[in-house]
């Protein structure tokens, strides 16, 4: 998993060096990338990059790397996140409809 995170951390610091960001993994054995919204000229640019690095990477695609749909992007404050499976993490469909009405339920 490290290999693939250090991967990871050089082609986007050869590709966005201006733009802060963290890579890591998380307890989940999810590879997460924060990005810092300000730092960055466009979200939209983000987006595409991100889309189009997990479709045509030669290193993501021999690793078997998935996005995780829930958490791609997942705006939060001044925060972007990407969410990254490895292929031996069973990532599980969620019902938009029940993750609202959770939602619903927690706050209000």
């Amino acid at each position: 998993m490290k290999e693939i995170v250090d991967h990871l951390k050089r082609l986007l610091l050869s590709d966005w060096n201006d733009v802060n960001f963290v890579i890591g993994t998380n307890p989940n054995d999810l590879i997460e990338i924060k990005f810092d919204i300000e730092s960055t000229d466009t979200a939209h640019g983000l987006n595409a990059y991100m889309n189009t690095l997990m479709n045509s990477n030669e290193i993501i695609n021999a690793f078997n790397l998935r996005k995780v749909t829930q958490f791609w992007p997942l705006q939060e404050g001044n925060c972007i996140y990407y969410m990254i499976a490895p292929p031996w993490k069973k990532l599980y469909v969620v019902s938009c409809i029940r993750y609202f009405h959770v939602l619903i339920f927690l706050f209000f």
